[in-house]
């Protein structure tokens, strides 16, 4: 009996090993299946996130400006800075005629 007794007693600390191993391999598996569902749940959320926000983008940009309005714009600012650059060249002309016109007066009082 007592070759038995041991051989059993062998026998079931192998079995409990065998169980014990199996055991954590299944909980090991159960813990980063947890995980995996976990970061897949976040990473939906910040999807749905993501997509909620662009949606709103891209309803704004509808309202923007496009390149066609853009160069009318650049176009019209090209006019007006030529009327200024005419304005300012006029400018100096009629600077220099009332200096002359100043300068004469200043002369014609001397005299």
């Amino acid at each position: 009996m007592d070759k038995w007794s041991l051989a059993f007693q062998v026998l079931q600390f192998l079995i409990t090993g065998v169980i014990g191993f199996y055991v954590h391999l299944v909980t090991k598996d159960k813990v980063t299946n947890d995980k995996i569902r976990a970061i897949q749940e976040t990473q939906t959320r910040v999807n749905e996130e993501h997509g909620s926000r662009l949606s709103r983008l891209e309803s704004e940009i509808g309202g923007a400006p496009t390149h066609e309005h853009l160069s009318d714009v650049y176009e019209k600012i090209n006019e007006v800075a030529v009327c200024v650059s005419r304005l300012k060249g006029e400018m100096e002309g009629m600077n220099r005629t009332l200096s002359l016109i100043h300068e004469t007066m200043m002369e014609d009082r001397r005299s």
